[in-house]
């Protein structure tokens, strides 16, 4: 990682969105059937992916040819070096001002049987720093637009806060959290992102473009399904940014 300043769009359209929020790595294993008593089962699949909402939304906008960059925490183990290495081959910027490597990474493991069932262990991560004042919020009056979710709660306020300061606007991605943080969180956001399910990143993403280019939460939403499908949107009109 390097230092860089928030990356600045090449193009009329091409808009600056800075995300930030909680990562993990998770191990999903696919099976016929979860047992119904503590035995070895066989499993059929197996899938590591990165996670985090807002980090997928980064990858989602800089895939978009969007100038993305993320703040957050990665441990110092092979769990964070696997998810910076994820982003940064996405083409989302990561620089040691806007991230801190200590502490171990979140992980979860879950069981998926055909029918969609699970049974889910999560680790939450250790040692990572919840301080955000290493933050460098200056910058955030640069971006078009800013997208957290509630993985790192700390931050997101930070981030949100300044926004709100600079004139910026902010999208809080709901996901799962816990709710006392979630409504915190959302006071503070001028969007929130609560869909039933789990849209992905390219939803989120799609989502915080169409706000960096000025349209309203409603005319996001509209635009942000078939966008993130890939599909061209017509007759739609958005303010200018």
């Amino acid at each position: 990682m390097t230092d860089a300043p928030l990356p600045r769009g090449a193009g009329e359209d091409r808009r600056r969105i800075l995300c930030l929020g909680g990562t993990s790595v998770d191990h999903v294993f696919g099976v016929d059937a979860i047992p119904a008593r503590p035995i070895k089962v066989q499993a059929i699949s197996y899938l590591e992916r990165c996670d985090g909402d807002a980090a997928m939304a980064a990858c989602a906008i800089a895939a978009r040819g969007h100038a993305a960059r993320f703040w957050g925490r990665f441990g110092t183990d092979a769990n964070g070096r696997r998810l910076a290495a994820r982003l940064a081959r996405a083409g989302v910027a990561l620089d040691t001002a806007g991230t801190r490597t200590a502490g171990r990474t979140a992980t979860a493991a879950a069981i998926v049987d055909a029918a969609g069932r699970r049974r889910v262990a999560r680790f939450r991560g250790a040692g990572l720093d919840d301080d955000p004042g290493w933050l460098p919020l200056s910058e955030v009056a640069r971006a078009d637009a800013v997208l957290v979710d509630a993985g790192w709660t700390a931050g997101a306020e930070a981030l949100l806060r300044a926004a709100r300061d600079a004139g910026v606007p902010g999208v809080l991605v709901a996901g799962g959290g816990d709710r006392g943080p979630v409504a915190d969180l959302s006071a503070l956001a001028d969007h929130t992102l609560a869909p039933a399910g789990d849209p992905g990143g390219a939803f989120h993403g799609a989502f915080a473009i169409a706000i960096a280019r000025g349209a309203t939460g409603a005319e996001a939403l509209a635009i942000a399904p078939d966008a993130a499908a890939g599909r061209p949107v017509h007759g739609r009109r958005i303010s200018p940014a």
